[in-house]
């Protein structure tokens, strides 16, 4: 992934979490270190990770594998 299209996913990211942050929510178990994980996984996912932000769909399955 070059230069410019990682600044296009962060400004994507910073999009998703202001839509989060602005949206009810309910707290889930994951975990902060599991968070960042599920997000280094996605980042060597490039595939999967212009889908989600390019859909705004939340991957769910994996997800919920990093909770605790």
């Amino acid at each position: 992934m070059g230069r410019y299209e990682r600044r296009i996913f962060l400004d994507r990211l910073v999009e998703m979490r202001e839509a989060y942050q602005a949206a009810p929510h309910q707290a889930t178990s994951m975990t902060t270190d599991g968070a960042i994980a599920y997000t280094i996984e996605l980042f060597d996912d490039t595939d999967r990770l212009e889908a989600i932000l390019a859909d705004g769909v939340t991957d769910n399955k994996s997800a919920s594998n990093l909770q605790a």
